[in-house]
């Protein structure tokens, strides 16, 4: 049976809008501790984009740090929750919600949500079957390419800082945002799990490696150097809850990777946590 949080999510999204804008105000540090990244990344003279937008953990941030932020999220049920509680945001056009999936084609896929919360959604249905119930949804959803996306969200808007999440889907949204990519040079925020899809870490390096990007993560305060990341020990699944959710007390899970191909937002990111340890 669906939890009191997922029957709100889905039955009541405007209520769960409120209580989850309410508790994110009254417990910032609620959230996940890269969160503190948002306002070192992003940049007030330049668009910020939130991919996999969920409810809005990311956007509330970067509406305060960037000049304007683009969401792309293709749950309906979210979309309802990114209305109510960026209501203001979107009338000022300081936010663009994008009701969609990025992909590397233009089409249409189908959008898994377990039951055990849209959070864990992904458009891959093996990156979920871990937290399949026989409450879990499946959306059909719109899925287009960011490259093929500039009249709809600004032609000629420079792009600062990008945020993915969308669960194992990864790889496949950046490959059809390699010109926005290279353009731009947006630092990027990306989370990304072997669990969800074994071997996404190595797609991600080999992705943007050689369109000039540095692969870097926080652990116990400091930034390092992603190339020879401990995946054994560091996504370690059991140090998640039973819903994979959430890290267990006093445990490591590093599930957010940061991407720089500026020397600017490293100087940032180096003045906030000091340089950078090596592999």
């Amino acid at each position: 049976m669906a939890g009191l949080k997922t029957i709100i999510e889905r039955r009541m999204p405007r209520l769960y809008a409120r209580l989850i804008d309410f508790r994110d105000r009254m417990a910032p540090d609620y959230g996940e501790k890269e969160l503190a990244l948002v306002p070192i990344l992003a940049e007030a003279d330049a668009d910020a984009y939130d991919i996999g937008a969920n409810h809005g953990a990311y956007t509330a941030p970067m509406l305060q740090a960037a000049g304007r932020v683009v969401a792309f999220e293709p749950n309906p049920t979210m979309g309802k929750v990114l209305k109510t509680r960026f209501a203001r945001e979107l009338r000022e056009g300081r936010l663009v919600l994008m009701p969609m999936a990025l992909g590397d084609a233009e089409g249409e896929a189908v959008l898994h949500v377990p039951e055990a919360g849209s959070g864990l959604a992904s458009m891959k249905e093996e990156a979920v079957r871990s937290v399949s119930t026989p409450g879990m949804l499946h959306i059909a959803v719109a899925v287009r390419r960011l490259d093929d996306l500039k009249s709809e969200i600004g032609r000629g808007r420079r792009v600062g800082f990008v945020k993915i999440d969308v669960e194992g889907f990864e790889g496949t949204a950046l490959r059809g945002a390699v010109e926005t990519l290279k353009t731009h040079q947006p630092s990027l925020l990306i989370e990304a799990e072997e669990r969800h899809t074994p071997g996404t870490l190595a797609e991600l390096q080999a992705l943007l490696g050689p369109i000039g990007y540095r692969g870097l993560y926080l652990l116990d305060g400091r930034l390092h150097d992603m190339t020879g990341f401990d995946i054994a020990r560091l996504q370690d699944r059991s140090a998640l809850n039973a819903e994979g959710t959430r890290r267990l007390p006093d445990r490591v899970y590093v599930n957010n990777f940061i991407f720089v191909a500026r020397p600017e937002p490293l100087a940032r990111l180096e003045a906030a946590y000091g340089p950078v340890v090596s592999a």
